[in-house]
């Protein structure tokens, strides 16, 4: 995995059937290891492939397209990172997504498994907090945001990570909110995915529009501009 300087570029994509002609992917650089812009037409479908660099292949599993991005059904709906391994311990993970029930456990993205107990999950709570879970040697660690993000309203929800000994941290529309200690995760052989834990349940009831996995901590500044760059897609 390569980290460089941002590097910026912009594709302008026709979005006609939202009414909108100039709507933009920003493609950051290669530490970007998977974009997921699925309210792009060009997305529909499976397998489809991510829009950084890697051209990853996923494959979906209901999650039904729309223009908002894909619509999660909290059955059995999902998103699979084919043949992927993210298991670092230095990541962010940033995601768009509205929720259609409140007090329902729903995964945006996790890279779990239960038999033995390996990874992390990035969920809401049953009140409505996020909820961020990691596996270590022995037990688990783990954070809840101090916000909430209730039903039929788009949020972008952060979780940022740099490393065993320092600070985790979650956002809530471009904004910290909620902290952790983190310790090295615990991993096994688990493709990611995305509106289901990795070892099934969990299972997201809403749409999700957007989703960025980096190999690296963004700063705070960084995802208040993500934020503002992609809000006007989610009304």
């Amino acid at each position: 995995m390569v980290t460089s300087n941002l590097k910026t570029f912009q594709h302008n994509l026709n979005r006609g059937n939202m009414g909108q002609t100039n709507n933009q992917i920003f493609v950051p650089d290669s530490s970007c290891e998977l974009y997921l812009p699925l309210w792009w037409g060009e997305l529909d479908g499976s397998p489809i492939t991510s829009r950084d660099v890697n051209a990853r292949s996923c494959t979906v599993t209901g999650a039904v397209y729309g223009a908002d991005g894909r619509t999660f059904d909290a059955s059995d709906d999902k998103i699979t990172m084919t043949g992927t391994d993210f298991d670092i311990q230095v990541f962010s993970i940033l995601g768009w997504i509205k929720r259609n029930t409140d007090g329902a456990i729903n995964y945006l993205f996790s890279d779990l498994n239960a038999t033995p107990d390996k990874g992390y999950g990035f969920r809401t709570s049953a009140s409505d907090e996020l909820y961020f879970f990691a596996y270590k040697a022995s037990g688990f660690w783990d954070m809840t945001s101090t916000g909430t993000v209730p039903q039929d309203t788009w949020y972008m929800w952060g979780v940022t990570l740099g490393g065993n000994g320092t600070t985790a941290k979650m956002y809530i529309d471009g904004e910290a909110d909620g902290t952790g200690s983190q310790v090295t995760i615990a991993y096994d052989s688990t493709e990611p995915q995305l509106g289901e834990a990795a070892n099934g349940g969990g299972d997201t009831d809403g749409v999700v529009g957007e989703l960025w996995f980096y190999s690296r901590e963004l700063p705070a500044e960084e995802i208040r501009d993500t934020f503002a760059r992609t809000r006007g897609r989610y009304k």
